[in-house]
């Protein structure tokens, strides 16, 4: 595995995993006017083969409430690559999972409806979770040796 670095102004890309198609179309016209690019996936067995394919830099995951796939799938994604922020789409009334969800590792979350400037601060709030650059990955120590030769 060849570990790269991501330019800054280079396009984030997101992955949405929900169900609901209007939460994926409004995360879906708010990302691109920003820059982003978003990949969607209407199950969390999707989402996860999407993931692997993809290596998106944020995930938003519908906590999928009967199920709780989405719960599972948090913590597959925080298994695979924990420095991926995971953002959870719950809905209101629903704390235990949300509390769930952030337990398996999830960074944030947000309530559906999504509103537009709530999206942005959670999206903003995740791009500030990823490491800058792969020292600052966790994980990953630098050592430096100096060699000083004596006559």
């Amino acid at each position: 595995m060849i570990a790269t670095t991501r330019s800054q102004t280079q396009a984030r890309t997101l992955l949405v995993v929900a169900g609901n198609p209007d939460t994926q179309s409004m995360i879906l016209e708010h990302a691109k006017e920003k820059g982003y690019s978003v990949i969607s996936a209407s199950t969390p067995a999707i989402g996860l083969s999407t993931f692997d394919m993809t290596q998106p830099d944020i995930v938003f995951v519908d906590v999928f409430q009967h199920e709780q796939d989405g719960i599972l799938l948090v913590k597959q994604i925080r298994e695979r690559r924990p420095t991926c922020p995971v953002v959870l789409l719950t809905n209101p009334g629903h704390a235990e999972l949300t509390m769930e969800g952030l337990r398996a590792g999830a960074s944030d979350y947000v309530q559906q409806p999504i509103h537009e400037d709530t999206l942005a601060h959670v999206l903003q709030r995740a791009i500030h979770r990823l490491p800058a650059t792969v020292d600052d990955a966790a994980g990953i120590e630098r050592l430096e040796y100096h060699l000083v030769m004596l006559p």
